[in-house]
């Protein structure tokens, strides 16, 4: 074909051929019906407030969505196994987890290299460079393989 007979063919400067665009696929055309978090969250309380025979009715309705089937369905088998962690899971889903508290003790070695270093700095008037070389050292006579960073915290070092 000719440069000239291509030209009858093509769209003008500005327009395009395709107004709408590829079809969308099935599952991306669906996703505009898809639920919100806060949507998801209202039908997890919800089933958890249903009976066993409602549960059982929400299953087996044929209007109702896949996530609310699972979740029916999920509870249900719950109950007739005694087995608590979808409860638990569904909850922490919802409601969030509790606030866990986590203790952290400093290791007994550690505790005394750092004491160590303040009786050199303040009670013998050692520079801190010159005190932390002397716990280190008398840490690893001990047994104890510390680090400047296991004595002080990064940001306190002189």
């Amino acid at each position: 074909m000719a440069a000239k007979d291509i030209e009858k063919f093509q769209f003008p400067k500005g327009e395009s051929g395709n107004l709408q665009g590829r079809p969308k696929k099935f599952i991306s055309s669906l996703k505009a019906q898809g639920y919100k978090l806060s949507e998801i969250n209202d039908c997890i309380r919800t089933m958890l407030s249903l009976t066993l025979a409602q549960l059982k009715e929400a299953i087996q309705n044929p209007v109702a969505t896949a996530m609310e089937m699972i979740i029916a369905s999920a509870i249900k088998k719950a109950i007739t196994n005694g087995d608590l962690s979808v409860f638990e899971t569904l909850v922490s889903r919802t409601y969030g987890k509790p606030t866990e508290h986590i203790e952290i003790t400093t290791a007994p070695e550690i505790q005394a290299a750092r004491n160590l270093y303040e009786t050199l700095t303040t009670a013998k008037n050692l520079k801190p460079q010159t005190a932390l070389k002397q716990v280190l050292t008398a840490a690893r006579s001990s047994g104890f393989n510390l680090t400047e960073y296991d004595i002080l915290d990064a940001d306190t070092i002189v």
